[in-house]
C-alpha cells in the first residue's frame, strides 16, 4: 500500500485531533473544579422504626436533568444505628437516634471533588 505524501499525512493529523478534541478529549487535562448543578433528591422515607427495612432510592438532577442510573456511593456515618445491605439498596434501622447517611456521586466526568450531601434519618424505638 503507497504512503500518503507529507501534507496528506498532516491533513490526516489535524483531522484526528479535531475529532479528539470533540470529544471531549481536551476534558482530561482540565484543571479540577467543582461539580455544580447537582442536586440529591432522598426519596425514601427519613423517619424509621428499630428493625424496619426500607428501599433506598435516591434521584440525582444535574443542570435541571435526572441522571439516569446515577453512580452513588452511600455510606451510613453510625453504623450502630443504621446499615446498608451488602448490595446498598435497603437501609436497615438498628438502634436509635437520628443517624446521617452520606451519598457521594461518582464519575469519570467529574473534575475536583465529587459533589455529595448528607440525609440524616431519624430511627424511634
Amino acid at each position: 500500500m503507497p504512503r500518503l505524501p507529507l501534507g496528506g499525512r498532516i491533513g490526516l493529523g489535524i483531522l484526528a485531533s479535531l475529532v479528539l478534541a470533540g470529544c471531549g478529549f481536551g476534558d482530561l487535562f482540565r484543571a479540577p473544579g467543582p461539580a455544580e448543578g447537582i442536586t440529591f433528591v432522598f426519596q425514601s422515607t427519613t423517619n424509621l422504626v428499630v428493625g424496619d427495612r426500607v428501599p433506598l432510592v435516591v434521584s440525582v438532577i444535574a443542570d435541571g436533568m435526572t441522571l439516569a442510573n446515577p453512580h452513588l456511593v452511600i455510606t451510613s456515618l453510625d453504623t450502630t444505628r443504621l446499615r446498608l445491605t451488602p448490595s446498598h439498596d435497603s437501609l436497615i434501622a438498628v438502634r436509635q437516634g437520628s443517624p446521617e447517611l452520606e451519598l457521594r456521586l461518582v464519575g469519570s466526568v467529574i473534575t475536583g471533588d465529587a459533589p455529595d450531601t448528607v440525609q440524616i434519618i431519624r430511627v424511634r424505638p
